[in-house]
């Protein structure tokens, strides 16, 4: 039994109503589409697919071949004193840590489909192994919108720490390894190289190409957006950055924003990661069926996006309360 299950004459008419909306769109507002269309394929192009459509493959191999119990093996001993996770489960936080939105829940999820961690424990993970990544943050937002009054070492503790403090305050066991308790489990290495890699790059090709769609509707709505004339300039300089994250950071960084808010609303914009990140990992988290098992009223080990963005608010507010300590010690 899936989780989404609604409603289907309100998602009718829900569909009904955007499919409405986007040709009203369209019709009215061909030229402002188009540029949403380019600057969505341009981000895709040169920052979706470059950073995490290679690392997929790889992610989606090592998973499918018994590696990432291996790589899991090597930092396990530290994030298993933090967090109590499997070996799996380890990787899934490394991942998750480093490798950014939306590849932790990718990861997270292919975990569950492939019985190496549990449902519970995924649940678990899902609510702070999902977070901006490393590369993203030295390499595109740190030279945009870090000035030397936040140096990337603060921002870095800004951005992981909260995290760290929220999956050490909400686990609730002590996660033993998915294979211990399956010991029929089919081992990945007897499977063909070929048809490991073979179902490595479909997978990462269709995951790619889902995410791409998202980026590239809401860089539309970002163009649009930029394009009212009664909305505050503030509005329009941080609405995008809520849509999409990429090139919102972008679009503030040539606004007129006061030049020390810039620094601290990026952080707090990546920690969220927009609404375009929210649409990616919903669309990820349709794949994975809730087990019966795990008590189908029993909401607290379930994949939700409610509770994703629950802990994300969590740790935006951890975020400012330490942006103001810093502040004080600074002043």
């Amino acid at each position: 039994m899936n989780q989404n299950t609604n409603n289907p004459q309100k998602q009718t008419y829900f569909s009904t109503i955007i499919l409405i909306s986007l040709a009203l769109i369209l019709l009215l507002f061909p030229a402002k589409c188009a540029t949403g269309v380019k600057l969505g394929i341009h981000i895709a192009l040169y920052s979706l697919i470059p950073a995490i459509l290679p690392f997929m493959i790889f992610s989606n191999y090592v998973i499918l071949s018994g590696y990432s119990e291996i790589i899991g093996k090597l930092v396990h001993p530290v994030i298993h004193q933090l967090f109590k996770t499997s070996t799996n489960g380890s990787y899934a936080v490394l991942i998750g840590f480093l490798c950014g939105y939306p590849l932790g829940t990718k990861i997270i999820c292919d975990l569950i489909k492939n019985n190496k961690i549990s449902y519970r424990e995924g649940a678990y993970l899902f609510c702070f192994a999902n977070n901006p990544s490393l590369a993203f943050i030295l390499c595109y937002a740190a030279p945009i919108c870090f000035p030397d009054k936040i140096t990337i070492i603060k921002a870095l503790f800004l951005i992981y720490a909260p995290q760290v403090i929220i999956g050490m305050a909400i686990r609730k066991e002590d996660f033993m390894n998915t294979n211990d308790n399956h010991p029929d489990q089919i081992n990945g290495f007897q499977i063909p190289f070929s048809k490991v890699l073979d179902d490595s790059i479909v997978n990462a090709l269709t995951t790619t190409a889902r995410l791409t769609g998202y980026i590239i509707l809401f860089s539309i709505l970002s163009s649009l957006i930029s394009g009212i004339s009664f909305l505050p300039y503030t509005l329009k300089a941080t609405i995008p950055c809520i849509l999409e994250l990429t090139s919102g950071i972008h679009q503030m960084n040539n606004s007129h924003i006061m030049n020390f808010a810039k620094p601290i609303l990026t952080i707090v914009f990546s920690i969220f990661g927009g609404m375009s990140v929210l649409f990616q990992i919903s669309s990820i988290l349709n794949s994975v069926e809730r087990p019966d098992r795990t008590g189908r009223n029993d909401d607290r080990n379930a994949l939700k996006i409610s509770y994703y963005i629950k802990y994300k608010l969590f740790s935006i507010l951890l975020c400012i309360i330490f942006f103001m300590i810093m502040v004080g010690l600074d002043a």
